[in-house]
């Protein structure tokens, strides 16, 4: 099978890049999907990352005819503090420790991964013990063990855990999560679930205009006559005058 793809340099601004190929792979899907959960050793070539070497299937011989489209402006992930909900487990935090984890900085540590990244930074102190009886967790999830540094968990974490979660990062900071390197700083700034639905509502609709916005790629050379037309070109009016030579009125 063959496809035709294009070279890019380094990745810049994030620790992940995103390949699609029209029509998808030719994989068998495992548990209906043909994503790879690598800790666990699930996913279509048996659980294991991509390897120097791999050939993988397409569903098509070719991309369908049709223009190449692009997105004229790169999505906004945002800037600024990761948003955060308190909790669950806040009130097992000195007040101390709650002050600080909103107001320092930390960075991103070299266990950095999807399943979660471990921050560096000021210590959060426990009220008594760091554990807790092991309940579920979702992504977003800030956990502080026994050592005071926070662990942020991302797309691959585990279904539960034993300590104490300080705040949840709100679904419309995710992304830029995710983004995150190591040796990138970061800090925390709390919202409530009000808010953060609200953030999401407001995120779902720039998503959609983002889509809405993709457009035929315009030729090298060519004229984008959808731009020209939209544009109002006539600033005055032209008339003829002493014996015809052509003067604006404005």
């Amino acid at each position: 099978m063959r496809a035709t793809c294009c070279g890019w340099g380094a990745v810049d601004g994030a620790s992940v890049a995103c390949l699609a190929v029209a029509g998808g792979f030719a994989l068998a899907p495992v548990m209906g999907s043909l994503s790879t959960y690598v800790r666990a050793g699930i996913g279509p070539l048996g659980g294991r990352p991509l390897a120097e070497g791999d050939r993988l299937p397409l569903t098509l011989d070719a991309a369908p005819d049709g223009p190449d489209v692009e997105l004229p402006q790169p999505p906004d992930y945002g800037a600024g503090p990761l948003r955060v909900v308190p909790g669950p487990q806040e009130d097992r935090f000195t007040a101390a420790a709650l002050e600080t984890f909103l107001s320092a900085t930390y960075r991103v540590g070299k266990q950095a991964d999807r399943m979660g990244l471990r921050l560096e930074g000021p210590a959060l102190e426990h009220r008594g013990s760091a554990d807790i009886p092991s309940d579920g967790l979702v992504t977003g999830s800030i956990q502080v063990p026994g050592n005071g540094q926070p662990i942020l968990l991302l797309n691959d974490h585990q279904t539960a855990g034993g300590y104490a979660k300080i705040a949840t990062v709100i679904s419309a900071d995710l992304a830029r999560a995710g983004r995150l390197r190591p040796g990138d700083s970061l800090s925390f700034k709390p919202v409530t679930v009000e808010d953060a639905e609200a953030i999401r509502r407001r995120q779902e609709q720039a998503i959609a205009g983002w889509i809405r916005a993709i457009r035929p790629v315009r030729p090298a050379g060519g004229i984008d006559l959808e731009a020209l037309y939209g544009e109002n070109l006539i600033s005055g009016t032209v008339d003829i005058v002493n014996g015809g030579s052509d003067l604006p009125l404005l």
